[in-house]
């Protein structure tokens, strides 16, 4: 398959670096965008980060992944205290908004479909 029809988990190559390092992984390489284990590790640990700085708030996390931490800074300072539809309808730029719609629409369309299933692969049993 040409390189140019392959996609990857969309983590800016900084923002790959910074991670990896965190991570005490080398730099990527530049073909490492086409390594999916590489990528999703990185993208996992990246969102995991911004929940973490947004105390839990999917919404913020998820529309700094698209746009950026400190844009979305900016804007959870102006825009936090409204719901989580207001919001979202608040972002600013059109593409986050829709990336936000979209990915939060799957996660929930994921917790229903997946909830009380058995997990594979859990070392500890837990959920």
């Amino acid at each position: 398959m040409p390189r140019e029809t392959r996609t990857s988990i969309r983590v800016m190559p900084e923002t790959g670096e910074r991670v990896a390092r965190r991570l005490g992984l080398p730099p990527p390489s530049p073909d490492d965008p086409f390594r999916p284990d590489l990528n999703v590790r990185l993208g996992c640990d990246f969102l995991a980060s911004l929940l973490a700085y947004f105390e839990g708030r999917e919404v913020p996390a998820v529309a700094a992944y698209n746009a950026g931490l400190d844009v979305v800074q900016e804007w959870w300072r102006k825009f936090g205290r409204l719901d989580e539809a207001s919001f979202i309808e608040a972002l600013p730029y059109r593409e986050t908004r829709q990336y936000v719609q979209r990915v939060l629409a799957y996660y929930r369309q994921y917790q229903r479909e997946y909830r009380g299933a058995p997990r594979e692969g859990r070392r500890d049993g837990g959920p």
